[in-house]
């Protein structure tokens, strides 16, 4: 359209992004209509080099934004607030960044048909999907060619972009950075189409089975739809233009798979279940007892069967199956459990005969004798797989020549904690509560028969305070309730002190405590591993806390990615006092799977990140921290996905 001149006023554009450069240009764009009356918008767009921070030019009244942008590079600098212009005295329209915590978008879709020029009403649907909201932009232009959109003050993470008009469509999966502009330049076109084939068994031709596609980037969920018994291709003919997840939803258990549609072009995803049968009687001393059985799929999954009047199970996956939990009914004791080496991916006969000895670990008080309530008991049983596997387990369960399960149990009122049946072996057991110092050794008695019981006591001795922690928040405030362990030794498998901050921020260190690392965690701020605390009782160790990273870090792992059943156990975070990986890692930054054969790890500090991943046969030097020289370095703000290919 063409702007009116005879209601024009002088607009003072100024940037405070930062000091003014010759190769700083801005746009200031117009949002009004051509004729009066009319529908149909336009954008009168004109571009300038700031000289000196500042520039003074000639717009029409009406609404204005002004964008900041560096010449020859993509992306934008900072954009300005809407200004309406009106007759007077100059306007000042300010360029700015968002605020640290904030995010901006800037949308330039192009048109590019000829089409649009005879279209009276430009009525395109621009929609902002994050964290399951639907965000409609704070102002839209648009002219025959261009449709312009801005967004301010958004919520960092990851973020889906669509819009649609006459049968012409964008859709861009945008990363919103704390304290960042983001730009979209792109052009409307048609969307692919997808072919789904499924190769599906018998036992599924018949069941009730679901379709559902995901964004990749956000987990929003594009299409979901049922399908007809038997149905064996199902081609879709327009799909967004994006990383898709495609999950076939069964009674079993759901099957994904991943394609990259971002190119446009056309689709193929085979989706081929592979279903595996595990089944089996579960025993007590020999004879057959009622039980809850757990199994646990690669992908992190869990599949539960309860014994019939036989005491027998039997469950059917879609995935590998990495460990299993047998709780017997009736009995007040833990779960047996254990984690296969080779995950079961074939039908098999997996029988449980398990001991039936009470063992039981009491935790007292030292001085007073009587059982503390709610203290955490770490147990440890290790044993060789030859002696101490199951009857009839299959031998997928041998592996190395020792091996060793691990547990956290809980006492009760009166302080005692039940544990599972043990194998032959050894048993290593710690135990801590709050306000008790915990045991520097861990108790270690030998299981000579599993049937004999094990019944264990453990003092602990009150904390009596003589140093200090404080840990302060980015801002300086103490952070209050904050959440903390000491440690010996950053792999160390169990905290020596662990406890919640006061809301002074402050806790008390217990007389005799030299050294070591300390782990603090706050859902306001990043969490931190920090070595060289003072060996000095007397001293106060301050803890800076870092500010914590809007969104998470997502790590796609090579040679495997979520089809290793270790993959979270085979990752680690360098810090400064060395690098986190086991409990430590799962304690401070919580990694977990995601759709796409994700791993993402939050509470992470905003800034480079240094990561390692490594194979089955690096795990004693992953876990012993040995291979921190060959960690890969992630520069801030980090990339949508970050590919780490394990050391082998």
């Amino acid at each position: 359209g063409t702007a009116p001149t005879t209601r024009a006023v002088e607009v003072r554009v100024r940037a405070s992004t930062g000091p003014a450069s010759r190769t700083q240009f801005v746009s200031v764009l117009a949002l009004g209509k051509s004729v009066e009356g009319s529908s149909t918008r336009f954008t009168l767009l004109r571009t300038l080099r700031l000289e000196h921070g500042f520039r003074t030019i000639q717009m029409p009244t009406g609404k204005t934004v002004a964008v900041l942008w560096q010449q020859g590079e993509q992306g934008v600098l900072g954009v300005s607030r809407p200004l309406t212009l009106a007759p007077g005295a100059p306007s000042a329209l300010e360029v700015e960044p968002p605020a640290q915590d904030r995010s901006f978008l800037v949308l330039r879709a192009r048109r590019g048909e000829e089409i649009a020029r005879s279209v009276e009403e430009l009525d395109e649907r621009i929609t902002l999907y994050r964290d399951d909201e639907a965000l409609v932009p704070a102002e839209v232009a648009s002219d025959a060619d261009t449709v312009f959109a801005f967004w301010y003050d958004l919520k960092p993470g990851n973020a889906d972009l669509e819009i649609e008009w006459r049968g012409r469509y964008l859709d861009r999966a945008v990363e919103l950075r704390a304290g960042d502009t983001a730009a979209v330049d792109a052009r409307l076109g048609p969307r692919p189409s997808l072919t789904i084939e499924l190769a599906l068994p018998s036992a599924l031709r018949s069941k009730a089975l679901r379709l559902e596609i995901r964004s990749e980037a956000t987990g929003r969920l594009v299409l979901a739809e049922a399908l007809r018994p038997g149905s064996s291709r199902r081609i879709l003919s327009s799909v967004p233009a994006s990383s898709l997840v495609v999950t076939l939803v069964t009674p079993y258990g759901p099957v994904s798979r991943s394609i990259d549609l971002t190119n446009g072009q056309d689709g193929y995803v085979l989706i081929e279940p592979a279903l595996t049968t595990i089944f089996g009687v579960v025993q007590r001393d020999g004879e057959p007892h009622p039980a809850t059985v757990r199994f646990t799929t690669i992908g992190g999954d869990p599949i539960v069967a309860e014994t019939d009047e036989a005491c027998r199970y039997e469950v059917v996956a879609l995935e590998p199956l990495m460990a299993v939990t047998v709780e017997l009914t009736g009995v007040e004791q833990a779960g047996w459990s254990d984690f296969f080496p080779a995950p079961l991916a074939e039908t098999t006969e997996l029988n449980f005969d398990l001991p039936g000895a009470d063992n039981q670990v009491r935790v007292l008080d030292q001085s007073t004798r009587e059982g503390i309530g709610g203290a955490q008991v770490v147990y440890r049983n290790r044993f060789s797989p030859a002696q101490g596997e199951s009857g009839d387990a299959p031998e997928a369960l041998s592996g190395p020549t020792q091996r060793a399960i691990a547990q956290i149990v809980v006492t009760g009122e009166d302080g005692v904690a039940h544990l599972p049946p043990l194998r032959e072996g050894y048993l290593e057991v710690r135990a801590s509560a709050e306000g008790y110092q915990s045991l520097r050794e861990a108790v270690r008695v030998p299981v000579l028969d599993p049937s004999d019981a094990i019944a264990l006591e453990i003092s602990l001795v009150k904390a009596e305070g003589s140093g200090r922690l404080k840990v302060l928040l980015p801002s300086g405030e103490p952070a209050a309730g904050a959440e903390f362990q000491l440690l010996e030794a950053l792999q160390s498998a169990h905290p020596t002190i662990a406890g919640r901050l006061d809301a002074g921020g402050a806790a008390s260190l217990p007389r005799g405590w030299r050294g070591g690392v300390v782990l603090v965690r706050h859902t306001a701020a990043g969490s931190v591993a920090q070595s060289r605390v003072p060996s000095e009782d007397s001293e106060e160790v301050v803890v800076q806390l870092p500010p914590r990273s809007p969104y998470p870090l997502r790590i796609r792992v090579a040679a495997g990615g979520a089809g290793d059943p270790l993959a979270l156990e085979r990752l680690a975070v360098a810090t400064d006092a060395g690098y986190v990986a086991g409990g430590p890692l799962r304690w401070l930054f919580g990694p977990r799977n995601e759709v796409g054969g994700l791993i993402s790890l939050s509470n992470l500090p905003a800034g480079p990140v240094r990561l390692v991943a490594w194979g089955a046969a690096r795990q004693a030097e992953g876990l012993a921290g040995a291979l921190g020289d060959l960690a890969i370095d992630v520069p801030w703000p980090w990339p949508q996905a970050v590919e780490a290919t394990p050391i082998e």
